[in-house]
């Protein structure tokens, strides 16, 4: 996709003063889905969405299905699980290795090739295979992760100081009603900049774990999910909570879906006109929660104590990693005088 994201950072004494943060992220782009058939959209929205493409494929089908009155079975819901499943696995896999890459983390030539081989294994099609192994490889099997082991190696990199005070505002299933209302009722303009009263939500990760919101809780939510995913593919999917995907009508005969992509929960509105095509798309991506203006990013940097120069731009680039955009982004960091 294209846009993104720019960061300004102010320091003063090696502390966070002020953070501002713009989007540039073209929530317009689903306006191409309209008049399309609808039939074609959900290959078309994992063709256009480079990040999550299968949880967007999910969320527009189900979503569309909604639209036309047709029913999710008990058997597209295991198989649409088993997607999502293997899709979180990779993603938060990837995820986690570019930010480490690009801030000189060290892997092994073994744990690269085990890397490899879980991407591998979760591309569409491959159905896990080899999975398990590659996991192990990393210290992700279940059992205590070796002090020498990538896993908790990035959990000693990531750190324990805490990214910002009090508990994580988690956006969940509740939060549904309230969000497909913003939806319905303001459509590209509330998927831009989402937003529920009194409130500052998070989703992703830690969301769903309800952990503290340190840098190293949020890494291993991220882990846990990993294995929770991989878990559920070798149980084909029958354990999976229902919250999983979330789908039905709203009061003026659109379809929605919800569901948990790995970034967060996300959301697809949609409508068919009576040839079969479709008459309205929108689509709620989780980077618009967590890279809100006014979101938990730019309130969980002020007050941290970074240090200066080159630590105190790792510090920053291992949180925003840890929040995981879907986008690119930019960061500018000034750094003045001792308050």
């Amino acid at each position: 996709m294209k846009g993104g994201l720019h960061l300004e950072v102010a320091l003063s004494g090696g502390v966070v003063r002020s953070a501002q943060l713009r989007s540039r992220r073209p929530v317009s782009l689903c306006r191409a889905m309209v008049g399309r058939p609808a039939a074609d959209v959900p290959a078309a929205v994992e063709r256009l969405y480079a990040l999550c493409g299968r949880s967007h494929r999910i969320a527009a089908r189900f979503a569309l299905d909604a639209a036309r009155g047709r029913t999710m079975t008990e058997a597209a819901r295991r198989e649409a699980v088993r997607d999502l499943a293997t899709e979180r696995v990779g993603e938060h896999l990837r995820s986690t290795f570019t930010t480490a890459a690009g801030l000189g983390f060290a892997t092994t030539p073994v744990e690269k090739d085990a890397l490899r081989a879980a991407l591998i294994a979760t591309r569409p099609g491959a159905k896990g295979a080899g999975l398990a192994s590659a996991l192990a490889v990393l210290g992700l099997d279940g059992a205590p992760p070796a002090p020498a082991s990538w896993t908790m190696r990035m959990l000693d990199a990531v750190g324990p100081e805490a990214d910002g005070a009090g508990p994580v505002d988690g956006l969940s299933p509740a939060d549904d009603p309230a969000v497909l209302a913003g939806l319905a009722g303001s459509g590209l303009a509330y998927a831009a900049l989402p937003h529920l009263p009194l409130r500052r939500p998070e989703t992703g990760p830690l969301a769903r774990s309800f952990g503290t919101a340190a840098p190293r809780d949020r890494l291993a939510a991220r882990f846990a999910e990993i294995l929770q995913a991989a878990t559920l593919l070798h149980n084909d999917a029958e354990e999976a909570p229902k919250s999983w995907i979330a789908r039905g009508t709203l009061l003026d005969g659109s379809g929605f879906a919800a569901v948990e992509s790995p970034r967060g929960r996300l959301y697809h509105v949609t409508a068919v006109d009576t040839q079969g095509r479709v008459a309205r798309f929108v689509v709620l991506a989780p980077t618009e929660w967590n890279f809100h203006p006014d979101g938990p990013l730019v309130h969980a940097l002020p007050g941290l104590r970074l240090g200066t120069g080159t630590a105190a731009e790792e510090r920053i680039r291992w949180l925003v990693g840890l929040f995981d955009p879907c986008v690119a982004y930019t960061l500018d960091l000034t750094e003045g005088a001792d308050a």
